[in-house]
């Protein structure tokens, strides 16, 4: 795999409450469509050859729209889906705070050493996201793929690619897509942010996808 993009779930009613997302099947706002489709044009000017995410209903939206944008392939695996919140699904942060504060305050700095009550192990999540990410980096070669991932799997996948503990999960997680390029066999370097095609249109600057990946 020469690139890879980790496309963030954008906007959606739970995310503007600050409810902590497992699960359960969340449709995109309207909102989040629009950003959606903004990043779907960036993303065929990278030149994107496939797209892979989980069967969850924010990731399916989003792989919709990207691909009215632009005709290429798509796989669901089930290894990429958002991490198992369990009972603590829906949650908001106040809520959390108040129920279990000792607990939360521990989630929150450190989540490897804390699952919510029926969810799933995040050590347990890192494995199952990381054996996806290897299957798809053998089959991808020289290509450019995105994967579509949930806040908390999103941020474990940024730990796998920069070597970085997994209590900085809550911290690696993204609003908007991010670049990474391979720079040996399994060696990851972060290249920045999607451009911004729209903002670039505005201000006149021209945005030279094959140099945005190139850089590093």
């Amino acid at each position: 795999m020469k690139s890879l993009v980790l496309i963030p779930w954008a906007e959606t009613t739970w995310s503007i409450a600050g409810r902590l997302a497992g699960h359960t099947p969340l449709p995109l706002t309207d909102n989040g469509r629009a950003v959606v489709k903004s990043w779907a044009d960036a993303l065929a000017a990278l030149g994107l050859s496939a797209l892979f995410s989980s069967e969850e209903q924010t990731s399916v939206d989003t792989i919709h729209l990207v691909l009215s944008r632009v005709d290429i392939a798509w796989k669901v695996m089930s290894g990429l889906s958002e991490v198992d919140a369990g009972l603590w699904d829906g949650l908001t942060t106040d809520e959390l705070k108040r129920r279990y504060p000792k607990t939360f305050k521990k989630w929150r700095n450190d989540p490897s050493s804390v699952c919510p009550p029926e969810g799933e192990d995040l050590e347990d999540a890192y494995k199952r996201l990381e054996d996806a990410f290897d299957s798809i980096r053998r089959k991808a070669e020289d290509r450019c793929v995105g994967l579509v991932l949930g806040p908390l799997a999103c941020g474990l996948v940024r730990c796998r690619l920069e070597s970085a503990d997994s209590s900085k999960t809550h911290s690696m997680a993204l609003e908007r897509p991010m670049i990474y390029q391979s720079a040996e066999e399994d060696a990851w370097v972060p290249v920045g942010p999607l451009p911004d095609l729209a903002g670039a249109a505005k201000t006149g600057a021209t945005i030279d996808a094959g140099q945005q990946i190139g850089r590093g």
